[in-house]
């Protein structure tokens, strides 16, 4: 197995995908590869979030080459994703697998799902950490 060239992390929504991303660039830092940060659907809140954390990552490691693309908002995301990263020849997609419980834990289950069944290439899940409340 080669080591992945072009990454690919998926933002669903202002929840965005820190760990994924934080693992996207520790992969793109030993293998040097690509990162892409795709943006899936409409801007939200959590974009000056995201934005913080990729000049973050990006300070720690600025050898690492990213790109953001934009995707407009579109029914069924798992689809338009995988679409995405099979017509970009992506070597690994790096994704957050786990929310907690609620509707965006089962919008976010089902893309999950949709990419690990039909992307072309490796899918990484990265579970989200999760703090629990003491009792």
């Amino acid at each position: 197995m080669t080591p992945p060239k072009s990454l690919l992390v998926p933002v669903i929504d202002s929840g965005f995908p820190s760990d994924a991303l934080s693992y996207a660039f520790w992969i793109a830092s030993v293998s040097d590869a690509k990162v892409t940060v795709l943006q899936l659907g409409a801007s939200g809140e959590g974009d000056a979030t995201l934005h913080k954390q990729l000049a973050e990552l990006h300070a720690q490691s600025p050898k690492i080459q990213f790109n953001e693309v934009q995707l407009p908002e579109q029914s069924d995301l798992g689809v338009v994703l995988v679409r995405y990263a099979n017509a970009h020849a992506v070597d690994l997609i790096v994704q957050s697998c786990f929310r907690p419980l609620g509707l965006a834990h089962n919008m976010t289950t089902t893309i999950s799902e949709k990419v690990l069944r039909f992307a072309e290439c490796p899918v990484l899940c990265v579970r989200q950490a999760v703090k629990i409340a003491a009792p």
